[in-house]
């Protein structure tokens, strides 16, 4: 890939995380597409976790028995995630908009990078 489709890539991925607000059309696991919610944890109930997005925005990401949770690469349950977190959910939106999480990757740590991808994203490419 060469710079010009580097740049245009991340061009059209930030332009795409700010028309959906927070949540966007990206690869996830394995090269699969689907939405996501990026962003830093800024509370937690019972069936859902509230984000704050890069651009300020709160999103809601809801969670099921389903819902598998990593933290820093290892597999943890749900009760280890903490406020302050930073997180990549990757999960579903319904026809009313609601997302659901399949999967919910955080970090102790803020994203890095020009891309600020997360680190649980792997290597840039």
């Amino acid at each position: 890939m060469n710079r010009r489709q580097v740049i245009l890539g991340a061009l059209m991925g930030a332009g795409a995380l700010m028309i959906g607000g927070g949540v966007a059309l990206a690869h996830g696991r394995g090269g699969a597409r689907g939405p996501h919610v990026v962003g830093q944890i800024a509370s937690i109930a019972a069936d859902a976790i509230t984000v704050t997005t890069p651009a300020g925005e709160q999103r809601t990401v809801r969670t099921s028995d389903a819902t598998r949770y990593q933290l820093d690469g290892v597999d943890i349950s749900r009760g280890q995630l903490a406020a302050g977190q930073y997180v990549h959910a990757q999960g579903s939106s319904d026809a009313a908009g609601t997302f659901t999480a399949s999967a919910i990757d955080a970090s102790t740590s803020p994203p890095v990078g020009r891309g600020r991808r997360h680190p649980a994203d792997g290597p840039s490419r």
